[in-house]
């Protein structure tokens, strides 16, 4: 889905290293298990905002991979 490719690039911008690729890798496939966990069928836009919306700010979840 387009919102968590958005979602997943914007994590990537606050990514240093190597390792951003493969962070964004993983965060793009949890997020889609989780959305799929979630929903049955086809995902609303809206389904995806709230998912988003738990994981919090793309700043936030890039520095849990940090460890800042």
């Amino acid at each position: 889905m387009e919102l968590i490719e958005r979602y997943v690039q914007q994590v990537g911008r606050f990514l240093q290293g190597r390792d951003r690729d493969d962070i964004q890798n993983e965060l793009r496939s949890l997020l889609q298990d989780q959305l799929d966990d979630r929903v049955e069928g086809a995902a609303s836009e809206s389904d995806v905002i709230v998912l988003l919306k738990e994981r919090g700010s793309p700043r936030k979840v890039a520095a849990s991979y940090s460890g800042e």
